[in-house]
């Protein structure tokens, strides 16, 4: 105090050496609470009387507020509170909760709607807001302070711009004016912790930016939100916990894994906040958009679209010690606009290779980074702009050269050096960047549930500290007695899986399956050379043995100097394809001695094998980049500047591996794969028959695939034999079928029992479950929650039953299987799955609440395929108003169809009037046995106790409901056939059973749980 005044006292001039203490105390209280109420001018009068003497002294006009807020350290100094500031929030209701978003929204209203390169208002007003949430609960360390505690240290570079956006609104970008959310704030400060308002007003402000992107309900903020933080008044531990953006995923990792506990996946979806606003360089000192200005005011998965749909260039910002990732395709606008749009190093090492810009411009490289449309249909699907590299001209078959040419044109030198992977970029997180562009919900899902876990790191765990939102506040609530957070040495910060302990010693069974991969050779080829086999159940059974850093340099350690590690190289010809020319990075390159083969890689021989040599082999772990889902991981990467050693990179926790784990490889000499392999299974002492070839269940002459597509006839054994073919990304071998004296009967684990995958774009469950002579309840989805309400024992049953419910290469390019976790969108239809290619196959599970028509649904088009829960059918004796003599009821809220799913107006329906209106059932069940063909009828009524509506079908063996909105309500009947009697599935209950709650995600079932697998599929 005695320093501000005399800071106070040299700005007037006035300087004053004999004011009494009390004085000094009086007169700033005055200060601050004039300052509280906004005025905008300090008044100071401080009368003392010594001997007569009367001592005056008058401070006007120091009406800069900011003049005060810039000698302020801490948020709680600047965001004041007339009445008195709680330190905790004791309690909270949905009412205030709903209060404060639409104030802020309120706010939001009142900024002007321009959005363009240079004045985009509520994109700028609204990213930094979500900065403050964001570089708030960045801080944290277990047991070292920071979270989510309403405390910055403003005095940190990285928090610049931060205090004028809080209370003024005047900050560097134009067009704001004077807004702020600390009048708000001040509304509700005497009930509402600042900590606990910092994250209402960044969820306010996602709320409304998510709204204005089309998306009407957006309640998950809401469900999720606990109050109970706790404002701290001093952090200036907090200066340098911050990711410094030029260090790439490294910081990445260190704050959002190590300190906040985060997986790769929430890693990544938290940077979707990207989306919003922009960075300027007198704040954090980069420039540009991460999107285009109008997508920048949207909270949406355009950062996605664009890290994956546009080229990026490495550049130096201007004369400062920063640099970024610029747009260089033709949509570029050019570092010196005010439209230049950006990524930073921690934006780009999520899709693409962790090279920092810096080191990328001291050495001219990665001048134009960008990849090939084609293998990004799905994204390109949900985009709506239908553009790559700002052009719809690159979309359909387009060559490498012709993307190149289109992607670089305005590069740095004109060049494309890519420092990636044009097809499979070697990013961190690529896996999710690419599903969370291609599905926004999914996006937004995993969004806000790591929105929750991080904003609530450093509470969550100890019980009574954040409490969900109250319908009302009681008096005992409002007198509780808040726990303080305390942080026992034997907690961690990661709660994926259990890593092994430094004295922890490797068993000779784990170095004995672990081999390395020769330089562009794929784990198949790398067993195979050994007498081994690499499949993908061998992966979920060992993988974990490669999912951390301190585990991988174990194995390595113990690996790398033994013969079987040398790297030999792959022995592939790479040829050029037949138009003979040149492509960057090979992708279209490959060899073999099939017909196939010798067809497409007709040009000259590149190479006459792959690059092996032991500049790349007998090294040790130095530096850790962090864990990866992709094929590539584990993997190590060679650099001389290690020491030299590897980069080395491992499996992300709990991952899920793709169908061709073993035949991928990468094309590049500097990366080795990390290889599981197990021992062969015996072969039959029979010839190997090549008439049973399968590829993708149908025949193949030249028993040559990759063994994730390659089969045998029913009768044959599979084995993967020689070498035949290779790509860029693949290898294929021989396919050698030898024939078995028994055909094993395929059967479905326990756990799968009862489970169906249903046709495309079929809502209808019930129909699937009569086809099996079987029925749907709900109450049959409720018994099984726990199985199908997590992704892990869903990819588990539809492994089980992929083979047996395949659609056929025509309708699916593989069998079902999980590839990609799609969570949870709160769809009707799941549990399901969407996709059928090698790269595509997401898996949903079903969270919440199992509704009474959880079999019949509304349907959505899609491609997507129901996984439905069928139970033994209880039969029933019907009566009239059940089904009509001679007939069963076999659905609900649809109309008949085939097996083929023929539509109503594609000759499905029969007789001279197909729909008529029949006063009852009974009426329409005479209807069909009146007409020739007539197989079975959907009748419903409009009104109750007013005539329905009835139509006649020539077959009722499956059901349709695509776009049939009228037909909610409606039941569906079948003929009996005389020689065969055809159970009546149980009518659906109308009530949901008490032991499943609404409010809660994780209802009891009624039942034990059906038990799990032994091993991940």
């Amino acid at each position: 105090q005695e320093r501000e005044r005399v800071r106070v006292e040299r700005q007037t001039g006035r300087i004053m050496w004999n004011l009494s203490a009390c004085a000094v105390l009086l007169g700033l209280a005055i200060i601050g609470t004039s300052l509280g109420t906004g005025s905008g001018k300090a008044h100071m009068s401080v009368e003392a009387d010594a001997k007569g003497q009367v001592l005056v002294q008058k401070v006007s006009q120091l009406s800069s507020k900011s003049f005060f807020h810039d000698k302020l350290q801490y948020p709680n100094r600047i965001m004041t509170c007339p009445t008195g500031a709680v330190t905790t929030t004791l309690c909270m209701t949905k009412g205030q909760y709903d209060q404060i978003i639409d104030r802020v929204s309120e706010i939001m209203d009142n900024l002007d709607l321009t959005c363009g390169m240079e004045t985009c208002p509520q994109a700028d007003w609204a990213g930094c807001v979500l900065r403050m949430a964001g570089h708030d609960f960045m801080d944290f360390q277990w047991g070292n302070g920071g979270g989510s505690d309403g405390c910055i240290d403003f005095d940190d570079p990285d928090n610049r711009g931060l205090k004028p956006c809080l209370t003024t609104g005047k900050f560097v970008h134009s067009g704001v004016g004077n807004v702020s959310i600390e009048i708000l704030y001040q509304q509700v400060c005497s009930q509402v912790s600042l900590a606990d308002f910092f994250v209402l007003a960044a969820e306010a402000v996602m709320t409304y930016t998510r709204r204005a992107a089309g998306f009407s309900e957006v309640s998950s903020f809401k469900a999720f939100f606990q109050y109970g933080r706790r404002t701290e008044n001093h952090c200036s531990f907090a200066k340098g916990r911050l990711p410094d953006a030029e260090h790439g995923c490294q910081a990445t990792k260190e704050v959002f894994i190590d300190n906040l506990g985060l997986t790769w996946e929430e890693a990544a979806a938290l940077m979707g906040v990207h989306t919003l606003g922009r960075a300027h360089t007198k704040n954090s000192g980069y420039h540009g958009w991460w999107s285009d200005p109008q997508n920048s005011r949207l909270f949406n998965n355009n950062y996605y679209v664009s890290l994956l749909s546009k080229a990026w260039g490495a550049t130096a910002v201007g004369d400062s010690s920063k640099h970024q990732y610029d747009r260089v395709d033709p949509g570029s606008k050019g570092q010196s606009s005010p439209g230049n749009q950006m990524m930073l190093n921690t934006d780009m090492c999520l899709a693409f290779s962790d090279t920092p810009a810096s080191e990328a411009v001291k050495t001219s490289r990665c001048t134009c980074m960008w990849l090939m449309p084609d293998s990004f249909m799905n994204v390109i699907e949900a985009m709506p702009s239908g553009e790559w590299c700002g052009t719809d001209s690159i979309l359909n078959d387009a060559s490498e050269e012709m993307a190149s040419q289109a992607c670089c044109r305005t590069a740095p030198m004109g060049a494309s050096d890519t420092c990636d992977d044009l097809v499979n970029p070697s990013g961190v997180a690529i896996e999710h960047v690419r599903r969370f562009a291609a599905n926004d919900t999914a996006w937004f899902d995993a969004f806000v549930a790591a929105w929750s876990k991080a904003t609530s790191k450093g509470l969550a765990h100890q019980p009574g500290i954040l409490l969900p939102l109250k319908d009302v506040c009681t008096p005992a609530d409002l007198a509780r007695q808040v726990p303080v957070a305390t942080f026992p040495s034997t907690t961690t910060t990661t709660t994926t899986t259990t890593t092994v302990s430094a004295k922890e010693t490797l068993t000779d069974a784990t170095v004995a399956r672990w081999y390395f991969g020769a330089s562009m050779e794929s784990c198949s080829r790398t067993c195979q050379r050994h007498g081994k086999q690499c499949n993908q159940q061998a992966w979920y059974n060992f993988g974990p043995e490669m999912d951390s850093y301190s585990k991988m340099s174990k194995i390595i350690g113990r690996i790398t100097e033994l013969n079987r590690s040398s790297n030999a190289g792959a022995e592939k010809a790479f040829r050029r394809t037949r138009d003979g020319e040149w492509l960057p990075n090979f992708t279209s390159m490959g060899g073999g001695d099939t017909k196939t083969a010798r067809s497409v890689y007709t040009g000259p021989q590149l190479t006459p094998m792959g690059i092996g040599s032991p500049w790349n082999q007998g090294f040790l772990c130095m530096q850790d980049v962090g864990e990866s889902d992709t094929f590539m991981t584990p993997a190590a990467h060679f650099l001389g500047s290690l020491g030299p050693g590897y980069q080395c990179r491992y499996n992300t926790p709990n991952r899920t591996y793709p169908v061709d784990q073993c035949e991928r490889h990468y094309h590049g000499a500097s990366w080795r794969r990390l290889c599981v392999c197990e021992r062969e299974e015996p072969q039959p002492e029979t010839k190997i028959n090549p008439t049973a070839c399968l590829l993708l269940g149908k025949p193949d002459r030249e028993c040559c695939g990759r063994p994730s597509e390659a089969s045998c006839t029913s009768g044959f054994q599979y084995r993967s034999g020689a070498l035949c073919m290779w790509s860029h990304d693949h290898d294929y071998f021989r396919t050698e079928c030898r024939p078995i004296e028994t055909s094993p009967t395929p059967s479905v684990p326990g756990y799968a029992q009862g489970f169906f995958l249903g046709p495309q774009d079929e809502a209808n469950c019930t129909s699937v479950c009569v086809e099996h002579g079987m029925s749907c309840t709900a109450q049959g989805f409720r018994d099984v929650y726990n199985q199908i309400s997590n992704y892990r024992e869903v990819s588990q049953i539809v492994a089980a039953i992929g083979d047996r419910d395949w659609l056929g290469i025509e309708r699916e390019k593989i069998k079902p299987r999980c590839l990609q976790n799609a969570g949870s969108h709160g769809y009707r239809l799941w549990p399901g799955i969407w996709g059928g290619r090698i790269d595509w196959f997401d898996c949903h599970f079903w969270k919440g609440h199992i509704p009474d028509s959880h079999c019949q649904p509304e349907s959505r088009d899609g491609g997507w395929r129901r996984l439905c829960k069928c139970v033994a059918t209880t039969t029933t004796t019907t009566t009239v108003s059940d089904a009509p003599a001679g007939f069963v009821l076999v659905g609900f809220d649809a109309m008949c169809t085939d097996k083929a799913h023929t539509a109503w107006n594609q000759g499905i329906e029969v007789g001279r009037w197909p729909r008529s209106k029949q006063k009852d059932v009974q009426a329409c069940a005479e209807r069909c046995n009146n007409i020739d063909g007539c197989s079975g009828f959907v009748y419903w009524n409009t009104k109750s106790n007013m005539v329905g509506h009835c139509r006649t079908y020539a077959a009722c063996t499956n059901f349709l409901c695509k776009g049939c909105n009228e037909y909610r309500g409606s039941r569906a009947f079948r003929k009996k056939n005389k020689n065969k009697t055809t159970a009546v599935p149980t009518s659906m209950p109308t009530a949901a059973p008490a032991a499943v709650p609404t409010a809660s995600p994780s209802p009891v079932p009624t039942a034990a749980p059906t038990p799990a697998p032994t091993a991940a599929p």
